[in-house]
């Protein structure tokens, strides 16, 4: 009975230790989360994710389609996946400096991920990203009903949509943009639209460089032997500001050299 006993204690005693390791981890993951919270401060409504509709099967890293509390549906680009808030980061703002300079893009605007964001759709892998991705990730405006372009659409682009074009992957120096993959959606308009400068990272390192003041596409794109060069543009101050507006605190901190780049190579002397 003793011997009995003493096993019970035991048994009882680690499962005790266990449940209190449980709780304080547990515990602890909520103070960070209560931390991270206050951290971002109060989110906008619509900005947060309602639900999360479809995996797009497109490109790499996982995307969706969710509906965002401003009622409209964005195509959502993941922070736990790909390159990261990194990317994300880059691609937002280069999407808004192609606007600004005349380019016909779709909308762009971070958007908030909850925990509790209900969703029946994708793998497990899809899932892991998902969860990886709880707070700020990249929201672009879907484009419904769309087509692709193909390598043997080019030659109908208007004159004007390809300088615009040439203009501003010349800016964001994007690599990707290809005659195999020239990331351009056909609206229910048929108007033209570009798409995805996720491939843009390097248009911080140019914007660094405020020495350089002719610009080309890079030689990888589909408009490179015609052989456009451009000034670079300028921006007035505020415009800049617009740009960053609404970029996420935390966003800002962690990559808050760009935007002392950015006002440094656009903005008007």
């Amino acid at each position: 009975m003793v011997r009995k006993g003493g096993i019970w204690l035991r048994c009882s005693m680690s499962l005790l230790m266990l449940m209190a390791g449980g709780i304080i981890s547990f515990l602890v993951i909520l103070i960070d989360w209560r931390k991270s919270l206050k951290s971002v401060g109060p989110v906008d409504a619509k900005s947060i994710v309602h639900r999360v509709l479809r995996v797009v099967v497109r490109g790499s890293g996982f995307s969706c389609v969710v509906d965002a509390g401003d009622g409209a549906r964005y195509v959502m680009k993941l922070s736990g996946a790909g390159q990261g808030a990194h990317g994300l980061f880059h691609e937002l703002i280069a999407t808004r400096i192609a606007r600004e300079l005349g380019l016909r893009v779709p909308d762009v605007k971070p958007l908030w991920l909850e925990t509790s964001t209900p969703w029946q759709v994708g793998t497990d892998e899809f899932d892991d990203a998902l969860q990886r991705s709880v707070g700020w990730n990249l929201g672009i405006q879907l484009i419904d009903p769309a087509v692709d372009l193909a390598s043997n659409d080019l030659d109908d682009l208007s004159d004007d949509f390809i300088e615009a074009l040439a203009y501003v992957d010349a800016v964001l120096v994007n690599v990707d943009r290809t005659a195999k993959n020239p990331n351009l959606l056909c609206d229910a308009r048929g108007e033209v639209l570009a798409i995805d400068f996720g491939a843009c990272l390097y248009w911080s390192r140019r914007a660094g460089d405020a020495a350089k003041d002719m610009i080309a596409v890079s030689s990888s794109h589909f408009l490179a032997d015609r052989g456009l060069r451009f000034h670079r543009p300028r921006f007035k101050s505020e415009v800049v500001d617009a740009l960053f507006a609404d970029v996420p605190a935390d966003w800002l901190e962690q990559f808050s050299g760009v935007l002392a780049d950015v006002r440094r190579y656009f903005v008007q002397d």
